[in-house]
C-alpha cells in the first residue's frame, strides 16, 4: 500500500517538555524522523545490515559521531527507540486516515448495501433507476464527509451530494482529489481561507478539474500523532 502523503501533527507538540528541553537541531532531526517514518523508510526490509542506519544518517545530515551523538540524545529524551521509530506513532495515527483505508470502508459498506433479504446480490448499476433510494444516493457520503477539511453547512452538502448522483467508483475520486487538494496551496493558504464548501465543491464536480498542482513544502498544521 502506498504510504499516505501527509500524517497528524498536534499542537501541543511545542509545549511538551520533551521537545521544549530539547537542542533546536534535534528538534529538526525529530520532525525528520517523522517524516521518514510516515514514509515507510523506518519499516522497510534492508538487505543489508546497518544499511537503515545509514539511510537515516543521510537523511539528517549526520555522520559518525555527531550521528551517534544526536541518537543518543533522542532515545533518552524519550522520543525515539534504538531503531529510530518514534515514541507512542501508533497511539496518534489512524488507519482512516489513509485514503486507501477509507475507499477499502465504502466499498465494504457498497458490498452490504447491495445484499437484499432474499440473500441475492445485486450488481450496483451505474445509471438511475426509478428504486433509487435517498440512501442509495447518500452511500459514500460519511467518507467524504470525514475527508472534507471544511466541516459547514451539513445539509446543504448532503442535498449536494444526492444532486451528484455519483456513479460507482467516483467516491474513489473524490477521496483522491481531496487528499492532494488538502497539500495544495489553494487549500493550505492563510489557514485554508479559499476551501470551498463542501456542496459548492460538489455543485461544481470539483474533482473532474483534473490534477492538483503541488507547489512549495509540505504544510502540517500542529504536529505528528506519534509525535508524543
Amino acid at each position: 500500500m502506498k504510504p499516505n502523503p501527509w500524517f497528524r501533527m498536534y499542537s501541543d507538540f511545542m509545549f511538551d517538555e520533551k521537545i521544549e528541553f530539547i537542542a533546536f537541531e534535534d528538534q529538526r532531526h525529530y520532525v525528520f524522523i517523522l517524516c521518514m517514518k510516515n514514509a515507510g523508510v523506518l519499516d522497510k526490509e534492508y538487505a543489508q545490515p546497518g544499511m537503515l542506519e545509514r539511510v537515516v544518517s543521510k537523511r539528517l545530515g549526520l555522520y559518525g559521531e555527531a550521528f551517534e551523538s544526536a541518537k543518543k540524545r533522542l532515545i533518552d529524551a524519550g522520543l525515539i527507540d534504538s531503531e529510530f521509530h518514534p515514541v507512542a506513532w501508533d497511539k496518534r495515527q489512524f488507519l482512516s486516515d489513509s485514503s486507501a483505508e477509507r475507499v477499502k470502508a465504502y466499498r465494504d459498506r457498497l458490498k452490504k448495501d447491495v445484499k437484499r433479504p432474499c440473500n441475492v446480490t445485486v450488481t450496483v448499476q451505474e445509471t438511475d433507476t426509478d428504486t433509487e433510494t435517498d440512501t442509495d444516493k447518500t452511500v459514500g457520503f460519511d467518507s467524504f464527509w470525514s475527508a472534507y477539511p471544511k466541516k459547514i453547512a451539513k445539509p446543504n452538502a448532503i442535498k449536494a451530494f444526492k444532486a451528484a448522483k455519483l456513479k460507482t467508483g467516483e467516491i474513489d475520486s473524490i477521496l483522491t482529489d481531496i487528499d492532494a487538494r488538502k497539500q495544495s496551496d489553494d487549500w493550505t493558504k492563510e489557514n485554508g481561507k479559499y476551501i470551498p464548501n463542501p456542496a459548492t465543491y460538489l455543485n461544481q464536480r470539483r474533482w473532474e478539474d483534473g490534477e492538483t498542482a503541488h507547489t512549495g513544502p509540505l504544510k502540517v498544521n500542529g504536529i505528528l500523532a506519534g509525535a508524543i
